[in-house]
């Protein structure tokens, strides 16, 4: 009954910390893909299960000293708790200082490799002058792509990124690094194993809380949003109750991980549901786009979802030749079907998109909003009916 509970107390508190977004780890070298909570995405990283009833979310700087004391601490705790903590490594470089904010990037440019630990490492062990010249001596140090972590160094890729969590940071009171908040209870500076213990105790409901200890009351849950999807590829009748509308990307392996799922559910509820997809290709998947243009030519012709699916069961093949084939497979007037692959209104919708889903905190895929509500990552059958039933019955 406790681990029951907890487990319930762990869920409410991630998904009502939508100001914490959960970015994902790496499940292999060139993509940035959760395998615990089942989303691709790009942004900050993550040590420890997602079903963690304790989430710690750790703004850091690389070029603090107490930063990189306190998140060794940190990581020392959790062997203690292997099972019980999740901590989230957000950005809080010092904006007067250039190399403080370009250490951040580094490491946002080695996660899209695959290395963010690596380079975070290299980071927290060598704080001292860090040009650019350094930086790319760690990079070959962990083996990057340096040409390809150069350029986005130069081009400052991914900085609003980071400059986006020091805002969103600010907006919670944060004001220095490091600063942790465990299950909401904040915590700032070098804090002792002693501290992490108490905090984390308070939060497994094992010890009772700390006068001294500050507590941020969690925010409210997120608002139901609107999202209009009429133009959208969809599926199922246009006046169902329930309408699912899904960010995908058809590069993401937990994206078509999914799609058996989805399928399912328009085989239960063929009236009261409709699924509408929207095109969400992540930068470091660089097959998506073409695919991405692909469908949109398809549904022109009134197959979308056939050459959706023929994308999805060969993620590994999707070449333009590849992607002729499956048109032809699929019975398009390949002629229209050529012509309509540099339609440029095709790139203006997915753009379109993309900004949308990112208005709505869309960080990784697929993320899915069921009558509003945001539901992330390639979740069982069994929680979107759980949803379903919820909005069928109001």
């Amino acid at each position: 009954m406790r681990a029951k509970t907890l487990r319930k107390i762990g869920a409410w508190i991630i998904s009502v910390i939508l100001l914490l977004p959960i970015y994902p780890i790496h499940a292999a070298e060139g993509t940035l893909c959760n395998l615990e909570s089942g989303t691709c995405g790009v942004g900050m990283a993550v040590k420890g299960s997602d079903q963690a009833p304790v989430t710690i979310i750790a703004y850091t700087d690389f070029l603090s000293p107490v930063s990189s004391k306190a998140v060794t601490t940190l990581y020392t705790m959790m062997k203690s708790y292997p099972d019980d903590i999740r901590v989230v490594l957000k950005h809080y470089p010092s904006l007067t200082n250039d190399e403080s904010l370009l250490a951040h990037e580094a490491a946002v440019a080695a996660e899209t490799q695959g290395k963010f630990w690596e380079m975070h490492d290299q980071l927290l062990t060598h704080q001292g002058k860090l040009t650019q010249e350094t930086l790319q001596g760690f990079a070959r140090q962990i083996k990057l792509d340096i040409q390809k972590f150069q350029k986005t160094l130069e081009t400052h890729s991914y900085k609003k990124i980071i400059l986006k969590q020091v805002q969103e940071a600010k907006g919670f009171g944060v004001t220095t690094a490091p600063t942790f908040f465990v299950n909401g209870q904040k915590l700032v500076g070098a804090r002792s194993l002693e501290n992490f213990k108490q905090a984390i105790d308070v939060a497994l409901g094992i010890a009772p809380p700390s006068p001294s200890q500050p507590v941020v009351a969690p925010p409210a849950p997120a608002a139901i949003v609107k999202i209009d999807s009429k133009e959208s590829a969809s599926i199922g009748p246009d006046d169902a109750p329930v309408v699912i509308v899904e960010y995908s990307d058809f590069q993401c392996p937990f994206c078509a991980r999914v799609v058996p799922t989805l399928k399912k559910i328009t085989e239960k509820y063929p009236k009261q549901v409709r699924i509408a997809f929207k095109h969400f290709p992540l930068d470091f998947h660089p097959k998506a786009k073409p695919a991405h243009i692909a469908a949109m030519a398809a549904k022109e012709q009134g197959k979308f979802w056939e050459m959706h699916d023929r994308i999805f069961e060969h993620q590994s093949e999707m070449s333009e030749e590849h992607l002729a084939a499956y048109a032809k497979e699929i019975g398009l007037n390949m002629d229209q079907f050529k012509k309509s692959l540099n339609n440029t209104e095709y790139q203006k919708e997915m753009e379109q998109n993309i900004a949308e889903g990112r208005q709505l905190g869309v960080t990784g895929t697929p993320t899915f909003f069921v009558n509003g509500k945001r539901l992330v990552g390639a979740k069982p059958f069994e929680a979107f009916v759980e949803i379903i039933e919820e909005e069928l019955k109001k």
